[in-house]
């Protein structure tokens, strides 16, 4: 999401929900914390803690390397959670089934680790970007754990929208910005169906990204 970290139009939450479509859809699913009982939550790559406000939370700790946190790394970590959150983080890890079993160890009796990772994204190194998972890929990566329940994020009309709407927000200050504006009434009306259409199953062979949520085996 870097493109729009330093535009504070698409930055704010309300406008983000809209024009963004991969945060929309990660959001549309984190909602479901609200009505969960106060947890201790474990944010692993808080960033701008952008998805604090979806929780009713005892305690909400951040970790990351890059922005200010409680925590720089899993080394500093003592307490146990039972929420640990991976939003869009696993992309950028070398070896993700090593820092899930790792995180593993921090979880309360019956925690869940919720992770969310694009599919029909960028390449966007952050510093780098390793993968992308399919559905089938998501279930072998977290093998060593009880599945709770695994999401597609969007369709593939979400998809289509998302990829044009980047690429003109991209272009804006290109040599062909007139051209831009051309198309921008056409990546509107895309971006409106798109968001009334996003409960609907469509094509969801092409998804935005997935959500997964899981815990320790017992």
């Amino acid at each position: 999401m870097q493109i729009y970290e330093n535009c504070y139009i698409i930055k704010n939450s309300l406008i983000r929900g809209l024009a963004d479509l991969q945060y929309r859809s990660i959001i549309k699913v984190l909602k479901s914390g609200r009505t969960l009982a106060k947890l201790d939550i474990l944010d692993y790559g808080s960033g701008l803690t952008n998805y604090k406000r979806y929780f009713n939370y005892n305690r909400y700790a951040t970790l990351d390397i890059n922005f200010d946190a409680d925590y720089k790394s899993l080394e500093e970590v003592k307490d146990k959670f039972d929420l640990i959150l991976l939003i869009e983080v696993l992309e950028h890890i070398a070896d993700p089934k090593e820092l899930l079993l790792k995180l593993s160890t921090y979880l309360k009796k019956d925690g869940q680790i919720w992770i969310s990772i694009p599919f029909a994204a960028r390449i966007h190194p952050y510093p780098q970007d390793f993968h992308r998972f399919t559905e089938d890929g998501l279930k072998e990566l977290c093998k060593e754990f009880t599945i709770i329940e695994l999401i597609k994020r969007g369709n593939n009309l979400s998809t289509l929208s998302s990829k044009v709407n980047y690429m003109l927000f991209r272009k804006l200050k290109s040599w062909y910005f007139w051209l831009v504006l051309l198309l921008a009434p056409f990546a509107l009306i895309l971006l409106f169906w798109s968001v009334i259409n996003s409960d609907e199953p469509g094509l969801d062979d092409d998804p935005l990204g997935f959500f997964i949520k899981i815990k320790n085996k017992k």
